[in-house]
């Protein structure tokens, strides 16, 4: 029989723990002993006089990296408990609500060189419990055949015109150059699309432009250049292009007015131009949604300034059409990458009828009944520097009990490795007189460890005045407009608020920012504000107001 013996233990306050120092003079010491430590070191490696070894040993030539994964989607069905019927993953779930779960099986493999990639996968559903056999069930993936097959393009291109100058030679400029404000009149800008497909389709879409005006971090705010627009898409080719004029003062003073409102100051704005397409391609036996957002920005505060940003962006896609069912589907790549995406569906209600049957054969109660959901994938990945085959499992438990499902399991199942080979790697060895250097840094890391041990910070007194106001600060981050002086207005009313909470909530109403100064000496007054017209509503944090 085994012998328990409770044991109490003392505890020991390591915060008292030493001699309390002031920190002015405590942190120099320790920087001075560290310093010492530093110094001491580095007269011990420059005293040694150096020798090289040769040895044989494993050098990479090949590295790579690869992650298996799945995650899933509960749906419930129609109830009053939820919300919604997509509740996110890693929560506890009625099971009686649940009416399906969706499952989606990843791979990724990556390279430092080009490599031919091929293998397989396959999806295996166990049903197990603890207190009878395991019945495996391989799921049947259906594999599309692409019914239409896309690349569409997206993409911005501009022209820069230049004001009378005596600088340039021409009156306009292209891209990739770097600009000067006061000379540059305007910008023209082109937005174009372009659809390319292998076979008439029910494809359409939309398209937008939109400028974001920004001073990071205060505020931004988005503007229409061209709005929303739909596109028919169901012939072969498709294109749409529009040309449109940006001026730049115009911005710049819709900018100053914000500030100005705000009473912020801030040190950049900019012009972000943005495409946004949605394609929608469609056959008779599908559909899929395509996004493309390629943008461009402008800075506006700087004298010179230069365009950057993401102009052009292209994918290629395909609509799925009829499938076939298969168990384990290959995939294949040539380059540093591979990759693919699956999902399934798991009903649990087949599995559950199982289950009460097995009961009503044995007369036992099952114990832990659950579904474990494994993916199984094998790759072979060749190149010139070798050969490497890999597998990887990862694996989800659904518990298939009475009352709530929690799912669990070893989701991503990910390795890294490389292929080495044999070679010559020489290393320095050292020899000489050392005992100085050696005993200078003994002597100082026993003062340094000695005075860090046994001694602390001696304890400040906290000040409740700005603790009070870091709090106030810290929680109204998000609304909070620093200013340093107060805006002057003309017949202004003052509205003292009991409490920067009741401040808070007269911002929240007229969705107006609160306006805080910080005052020039330490023991000032921190004034909170928001401006609606003439009345100032204002709360004043003062130490008058703490004591």
């Amino acid at each position: 029989m085994k012998r328990f013996v409770n044991r109490k233990m003392s505890r020991i306050d390591w915060s008292t723990f030493g001699k309390p120092v002031p920190r002015n003079i405590r942190i120099p010491v320790i920087v001075s002993l560290f310093i010492g430590v530093v110094v001491s070191s580095i007269f011990l490696f420059d005293n040694e006089s150096s020798e090289s070894a040769t040895t044989l040993t494993a050098i990479p030539i090949f590295t790579y990296e690869h992650e298996a994964a799945l995650t899933y989607q509960v749906h419930l069905k129609p109830n009053i408990v939820y919300e919604t019927s997509t509740p996110q993953p890693g929560q506890t779930y009625f099971t009686k609500l649940i009416d399906y779960i969706d499952v989606y099986a990843s791979y990724e493999f990556s390279a430092d060189t080009p490599t031919q990639n091929s293998g397989d996968y396959g999806i295996t559903i166990y049903l197990e419990a603890n207190n009878m056999p395991g019945k495996s069930f391989p799921v049947s993936l259906d594999v599309p055949d692409p019914d239409l097959t896309f690349e569409h393009t997206a993409e911005l291109d501009y022209q820069v015109h230049l004001k009378p100058n005596i600088f340039y030679t021409t009156t306009t400029l292209g891209p990739g150059e770097t600009y000067f404000s006061n000379i540059v009149d305007h910008f023209d800008v082109t937005a174009s699309y372009s659809f390319n497909c292998d076979s008439p389709s029910q494809s359409s879409g939309q398209y937008e432009v939109t400028g974001i005006l920004a001073a990071p971090p205060y505020w931004q705010k988005s503007y229409v250049i061209h709005p929303q627009a739909p596109f028919d898409a169901g012939e072969k080719t498709h294109t749409v292009s529009n040309l449109f004029t940006i001026d730049l003062d115009e911005y710049r003073l819709r900018a100053d007015e914000i500030n100005a409102e705000l009473g912020v100051h801030p040190r950049e704005t900019d012009l972000t131009i943005q495409l946004n397409v949605q394609l929608d391609a469609k056959t008779d036996n599908g559909s899929i949604t395509e996004h493309l957002s390629p943008s461009m920005r402008i800075p506006l505060s700087a004298a010179q300034f230069t365009i950057d940003g993401d102009l052009s962006q292209t994918s290629a896609g395909y609509v799925s059409g009829k499938g076939s069912g298969i168990l384990r589907p290959q995939f294949a790549s040539d380059g540093k990458v591979a990759n693919f995406n699956d999902g399934f569906r798991i009903d649990l209600t087949p599995y559950q009828d199982i289950l009460d049957t097995i009961a009503d054969q044995t007369g036992i109660v099952l114990q832990e009944p659950r579904l474990v959901v494994v993916l199984d994938v094998n790759i072979t990945a060749e190149s010139d520097k070798g050969t490497v085959v890999k597998n990887l499992n990862p694996s989800m438990i659904i518990p298939l009990s009475p009352k709530t499902t929690e799912i669990t399991g070893e989701f991503s199942d990910a390795q890294s490795g490389s292929i080495d080979k044999k070679g010559l790697e020489t290393r320095s060895t050292s020899s000489g007189n050392n005992s100085g250097p050696i005993t200078s840094l003994i002597i100082f890391s026993i003062l340094f460890v000695g005075f860090t041990g046994l001694t602390r910070n001696k304890p400040e007194t906290a000040n409740p005045f700005l603790k009070r106001m870091n709090s106030i600060n810290k929680k109204y981050r998000a609304r909070l407009v620093e200013v340093t002086h107060m805006p002057d207005i003309t017949d202004q009313q003052i509205i003292s608020m009991a409490s920067v909470e009741d401040l808070d909530r007269i911002a929240e109403e007229i969705m107006k920012p609160i306006i805080y100064h910080r005052p020039n000496s330490p023991d000032g007054p921190h004034i909170y504000c928001v401006l609606d017209g003439t009345i100032r509503y204002q709360y004043v944090l003062s130490k008058e107001s703490i004591e």
